[in-house]
């Protein structure tokens, strides 16, 4: 029986039709298989296809599929859709420069060979592509210390009072942090390019007041290798991520 047609046991079909299944022929309880018509240019239900050739008596006991010499015009079929990856911006406030524009996964923010201070960075996710969570960071500044955590694109440093960033730390948290490993390094004064730290950990300097020159930011999936010692051209010279005076 097809699509409920009680009157259809069986549906003999010329070559002017194909099965989906590429001219194999399907079971005949598969009452909801489809065939190419070549006449109307589309896919047929059996039900519709005996409607068509007014096949309405039970006097067929048996059925015939036979491929087509030619192709139909294929089907339209639906791909699988890949998420883009989540994908971290930052820029920086540049010491007689003001703010960079927004740089993206592991580009380098700052200046370099100019000798000077970072004094302030925002931080976000320009893809989140419906992960839940965010970023925050927070900075070590000259005569202040640690400021609290800020986190999503909010300021962290600060505007218009010359001070150097020394130190930073950045982490992930919620659904992100669950999924990905933050990646970080930054251009200290006279250490040159630090080593990477990562969710969480210190970035730069303390005890020597040395400024923060360049940074660059790296999202990794979990389970995925860290970056290695060059990453967009620029080599690490000091492969400990931070270094505060009076400690090895």
């Amino acid at each position: 029986m097809f699509n409920g047609c009680t009157s259809l046991e069986e549906l003999k079909v010329g070559s002017k039709y194909r099965t989906e299944l590429d001219g194999a022929v399907p079971v005949a309880t598969a009452s909801n298989s489809k065939w190419w018509s070549y006449g109307a240019q589309a896919w047929l239900t059996p039900a519709q296809i005996a409607q068509s050739r007014n096949r309405t008596a039970d006097t067929y006991t048996s059925y015939e599929v036979r491929k087509a010499s030619t192709e139909p015009i294929s089907a339209p079929v639906t791909q699988p859709v890949m998420a883009p990856a989540p994908q971290v911006s930052y820029r920086t406030h540049v010491q007689r420069v003001g703010w960079q524009k927004y740089v993206t996964d592991g580009a380098m923010s700052g200046t370099s060979g100019r000798s000077l201070r970072l004094e302030g960075i925002n931080v976000k996710f320009s893809e989140k592509v419906g992960i839940g969570g965010g970023i925050q960071y927070r900075t070590h500044v000259q005569r202040i210390g640690w400021q609290s955590w800020r986190k999503d694109g909010a300021m962290a440093g600060t505007k218009g009072k010359s001070y150097r960033l020394e130190a930073i730390e950045i982490k992930l948290y919620g659904e992100l942090a669950d999924r990905y490993d933050v990646y970080y390094r930054v251009h200290c004064q006279r250490f040159g390019w630090m080593g990477w730290a990562k969710n969480g950990q210190r970035s730069g300097s303390a005890g020597y007041s040395r400024r923060l020159e360049g940074i660059q930011i790296v999202l990794v999936r979990k389970g995925d290798p860290a970056p290695g010692a060059t990453l967009n051209g620029i080599t690490q010279r000091y492969s400990a991520p931070f270094k505060q005076k009076g400690k090895k």
